[in-house]
């Protein structure tokens, strides 16, 4: 479970003015959004009888690329509505279909 902990003044994400909190993840909570990550690009790859660009994955859920982008990266945590509207996209049955491919 992710920590709101006080920043060091030297972190990065301390720079920003005012900014001196910020989440820190686990291990292993760090690998479950990589491994949610690596599916959605892998199901762009492959779900589809040909491979779907990012663009079409953010038309389909009208989530921003760039965030879409941040997620496949694993470097950010996706909301619950955001996962939803991801694994409706890829046309799987239920959210929690999507979940146990991706965290296997």
């Amino acid at each position: 479970m992710a920590l709101l902990k006080k920043l060091s003044k030297n972190s990065k994400r301390s720079s920003k003015k005012g900014s001196n909190r910020g989440y820190e993840y686990s291990i292993k909570d760090k690998m479950s959004l990589k491994r949610v990550g690596l599916k959605v690009s892998y199901d762009l790859e492959n779900r589809f009888h040909e491979k779907r660009p990012v663009e079409w994955l953010s038309w389909e859920t009208n989530i921003a690329r760039s965030a879409l982008r941040e997620i496949m990266a694993g470097r950010s945590n996706p909301k619950f509505l955001t996962l939803l509207a991801i694994s409706e996209a890829f046309e799987y049955d239920c959210l929690s279909e999507f979940l146990e491919e991706a965290l296997r």
